[in-house]
């Protein structure tokens, strides 16, 4: 549901209902934010190094640059604690992330090494496809999948 000031409403004048819609925070806002931030794509050791160089700046006598490498030391401290306690498997910018949606990906194209024995078809080319259970088991590229004496497909192991 959206609420009276939501840009989504109408279409006329969108961009700018839009722009206004995220100043007044209307529902359809949520979605850009819905997941949280991972904090170890952004939180790294140059961080800490950042933070050392200062330490070896800093004027002790100072107070505003003392109070400023105390906040800091405070933010640094917040990050890795963050860190240490983050799940990286439910992020979804982790490279191990990438890597087994791209197998997953694969093998779904692949029907996960599955003859393909129901498809939609075609029975005239104007009409809608329809699901029906195919007569002989075929692969992806629809070529014919080898079947044992019986007749039943032969799955790879």
């Amino acid at each position: 549901r959206y609420t009276r000031n939501c840009p989504w409403r109408k279409r006329k004048g969108l961009r700018r209902r839009r722009e206004r819609g995220r100043e007044r925070g209307c529902v359809a806002r949520g979605r850009e934010t819905m997941a949280g931030k991972f904090v170890g794509n952004n939180f790294g050791q140059n961080d800490v190094d950042k933070l050392a160089e200062f330490e070896e700046k800093v004027d002790k006598n100072d107070k505003e640059q003392m109070s400023l490498l105390e906040e800091m030391r405070r933010h640094v401290k917040k990050l890795e604690d963050l860190r240490k306690h983050e799940d990286p498997r439910l992020s979804f910018s982790t490279p191990e992330f990438r890597e087994a949606q791209r197998i997953f990906t694969d093998n779904f194209k692949k029907n996960f090494g599955k003859p393909v024995e129901w498809a939609f078809v075609k029975k005239h080319a104007w009409s809608k496809p329809q699901l029906v259970k195919l007569d002989k088991p075929v692969d992806v590229d629809g070529n014919p999948w080898p079947l044992d004496a019986q007749g039943k497909p032969i799955l790879k192991a």
